[in-house]
């Protein structure tokens, strides 16, 4: 299949270049605008790499979710949690996991210029002005310190002139119906202007089935926005934007037979294979997720300065039940929860910000600034375990409240200068100073577990530096240096009420920080016909916080409070994914080249490598035989098992030299277009897009999960007004039907209960399915647009 799919891919692309021979002298390449240093200027001329990822490449895509933006950017990996809480992301080798990292990501987000959690923006897309994406360490000109880069999302913005709009529907063969639409309205030419913008999506989520329950997966996402821009003189003006996305799903946990790993697994009573897309739990996860946000601006010109203020503040509540933590296997005969969570979170951010706009002395350039985000985000959890008999009989199901609380403040003052010598060169630097303190606390069954509690203040100078020089209009050369910061954080998911140091030591972490090191050329040639850039790095970090995919098994003691008030605490066998403090390494490339003969062909192409390594790090891991190399342990070990090898540690803890992130080091993407006009007045077109990711070797200590380099297509083809009034495309996704499985557990699911006929003494299930994900599945659509006005 992937010789297949990398010969059809071949096949596709040079059968769109071929029409295409002989230049056209009118034709160019689009220069691309960015504000990547708090200016607009040429992504030609930032001195770090920028992939912009424009609204007309979004809608010519059928781009519908977020997280599809990275088959655009190659070393850039994007998904929600499983739990509707946060999002996981990684770029240039270190992940980004919230339930890791807390707030204080690797990857920081930006929403109209102001920082904003990842989880509502995976939710709804639509109305895209531009998403950009910097590489590397970024905070000395924008919102929070960001260690292995930001991206930024821009909404379209009123037109102050021109009544406009537009109507987009999306329809395909595996159960989506998307549909989004804009108005934009001028109240008072050149002074008051209005957007209202909306999306309305169903689909069947990642369309698992269960054995055991005939309900059909879903989600479903509806959102609004309200977007005002206000200019009442030629030197002030304002903008503010209001956004509700509200999020309904329920979906099963894709499950596989162990036996298809493991040669030595018992057999299912169903034998299931990944292709089959089944699960076996009785009851589906299911999340609701709302989600209110606001941006605001004001802006005010004076002698050549200008003077920002941005604002922002977020609310979500969000409530999920996963039965999969609590019966994976369906052992039981009567389904229950498991673990049921909810997150309200409310944050706010303001920064004030004082920037030249004529350069001062035909000089220098200036950002200087204040900033301040506050954040609380309290959850609780009912964490249900069952009292039954080995036979799957349900007798009781044990409910124990757990309360976690958490805040945060975050200020910080920051300035950057750019010095211009002559037309060519340039030199910049920049600083900011960081405050930040943190509030943090457990409590199980009514009762405060000390260890767990975390009031800690940090404070750190961060510092960014860059040269460029432009030899020519075709060639510009940089290198830049940076430092960054991240906060120690708290992390959940531990409820033990008898923490150890050492446990504790992997769940309140020390603070982050890194160095970076980068060299880029970019070049512009043949006319401005082909556009080529490479840059070169190195990062190197201190208590990177690293978290294995596959876990670690420890002993927790569970508090349950009786109908008396009696608390009685009980060891039970847990898995969890630990965070441990490491120093890490990573080096890699990043190489883009955009091709335009003619006004009626393009192509593009991206390739990065990434290979972030652990530097003889102390991490947590399974050690039962106590040889301080990590096991692979397929099977939970017994609580008698755990304590003879542990101890009062509860878990144990390894020396390894191993990779930091489960990304494929190698990844690439090439897109091309092919039109023609069919009539004076309609155009027609063939579009195609090949993303491409290297072998990955996943969880060291997980011997089923590595997967080889693997490749998907989708194809395009369509009409379209020559004046953009409307455009009909059909497509299909994943052409091939390429079924790369991307992860597999590292053992048979494990249901953990108490034994009734035992007295209550934590036992074990183990089943003989494991959890797998696959690449979405092949999809034929048609998308439909008119647009009419400003659009």
């Amino acid at each position: 299949m992937r010789v297949q799919a990398l010969f059809v891919s071949g096949v596709s692309l040079l059968a769109f270049a071929s029409p295409s021979v002989a230049q056209d002298q009118g034709a160019y390449l689009d220069e691309i605008v960015v504000e990547a240093r708090r200016r607009d200027e040429s992504a030609q001329e930032v001195p770090l790499v920028v992939n912009a990822v424009t609204s007309d490449t979004i809608e010519k895509l059928n781009i519908r979710e977020f997280k599809e933006i990275t088959s655009l950017v190659p070393g850039l990996n994007m998904a929600s949690n499983a739990n509707g809480i946060g999002t996981t992301s990684s770029v240039r080798g270190v992940n980004f996991d919230v339930n890791a990292s807390g707030n204080n990501g690797t990857i920081e987000y930006y929403l109209n210029d102001a920082p904003m959690s990842s989880g509502p923006l995976f939710q709804a897309l639509y109305d895209i002005g531009q998403i950009e994406v910097l590489r590397g360490p970024q905070g000395t000109l924008r919102g929070r310190a960001s260690p292995s880069g930001s991206i930024t999302i821009t909404y379209r913005r009123p037109d102050m002139q021109e009544v406009g709009g537009y109507v987009n529907t999306t329809v395909n063969d595996i159960g989506t119906w998307n549909g989004n639409l804009a108005l934009n309205i001028p109240v008072v030419a050149d002074v008051l202007a209005v957007r209202v913008a909306g999306l309305l999506q169903d689909d069947e989520g990642n369309r698992v089935r269960s054995i055991n329950n005939d309900r059909k997966p879903f989600n479903r996402a509806q959102s609004g926005r309200v977007t005002v821009a206000f200019t009442p003189t030629d030197f002030l003006s304002f903008d503010g934007m209001y956004q509700n996305v509200n999020t309904e799903s329920a979906q099963f946990a894709q499950v596989a037979s162990f036996s298809n790993y493991s040669l030595g697994a018992p057999s299912s009573p169903r034998p299931i294979s990944a292709r089959e897309r089944l699960g076996v739990a009785r009851l589906p996860r299911a999340i609701e997720q709302n989600y209110d946000m606001f941006t605001w601006r004001a802006a005010l010109q004076f002698a050549g300065q200008k003077l920002t203020y941005v604002g922002s503040r977020l609310e979500q509540d969000i409530n999920s039940a996963d039965p999969n933590l609590g019966d994976p296997n369906a052992f039981f005969d009567e389904p229950y929860d498991g673990t049921v969570t909810h997150t309200y979170t409310k944050g706010t951010s303001h920064e004030v910000r004082l920037q030249n706009e004529a350069r001062v002395f035909d000089m220098f350039d200036y950002v200087a600034g204040y900033f301040r985000q506050t954040l609380n985000s309290p959850s609780d959890l009912l964490q249900d375990t069952a009292l039954g008999l080995p036979n799957g009989q349900l007798i009781q199901v044990i409910t124990t409240p757990i309360a976690r609380r958490g805040s945060s403040k975050e200020e910080s003052f920051f300035g950057n200068i750019t010095v211009h010598l002559g037309e060519g060169t340039e030199f910049s630097g920049g600083a900011r100073h960081i405050k930040f303190s943190n509030k943090a606390s457990l409590a199980v069954a009514g009762n405060i577990v000390p260890a767990a509690n975390d009031d800690r203040e940090f404070s750190k100078t961060i510092f960014a530096a860059s040269a460029k020089h432009r030899f020519n209009d075709s060639i510009m050369a940089y290198v830049n240096f940076g430092t960054s910061f991240r906060p120690g954080i708290s992390v959940t998911g531990d409820f033990s009420v008898a923490r150890s140091p050492l446990e504790n030591s992997f769940l309140i972490l020390p603070p982050e920080t890194s160095k970076s090191y980068e060299a880029g050329v970019k070049l512009d040639l043949l006319d401005r016909k082909l556009r080529l850039n490479l840059a070169v790095y190195q990062q190197d970090f201190k208590n990177y916080p690293y978290r294995s995919a596959s876990g670690v098994y420890f002993v927790q003691y569970d508090a349950a409070r009786d109908a008396s008030g009696a608390v009685t605490v009980t060891p039970s066998t847990r898995l969890f994914n630990f965070v441990s403090p490491v120093p890490v390494r990573v080096r890699g490339f990043e190489a883009e080249l955009t091709y335009r003969p003619d006004n009626h062909f393009s192509l593009s192409a991206n390739v990065a490598y990434a290979d972030g390594k652990i530097r003889n790090g102390l991490v947590a891991c399974n050690d039962l035989n106590k040889d301080g190399i990590p096991d692979i342990v397929t099977t939970a070990p017994t609580v008698a098992e755990l304590q003879a090898a542990y101890g009062a540690d509860n878990l144990a803890a390894c020396n390894v030299s191993e990779r930091s992130a489960n990304a494929p080091r190698w990844s690439g993407n090439i897109q091309s277009e092919y039109s023609l006009p069919v009539t004076d007045s309609m155009d027609g077109y063939l579009r195609g897009l090949l993303s491409w990711n290297g072998n990955s070797q996943n969880d060291p200590v997980n011997a089923f999960d590595d997967y080889g380099a693997y490749a998907l297509l989708n194809l395009y083809a369509g009409l379209r007004a020559a004046d953009g009034a409307w455009e009909v495309s059909a497509f299909v996704k994943n052409l091939t039907n390429n079924r790369t499985v991307l992860s597999v557990g590292n053992g048979p699911l494990a249901t953990p209960y108490r034994n009734a006929a035992a007295g209550g003494a934590p036992a074990t299930f183990t089943g003989t399915y494991t959890n797998v994900s696959m690449v979405a599945p092949r999809e034929f659509g048609i998308t439909g647009r008119i647009a009419f006005g400003s659009r």
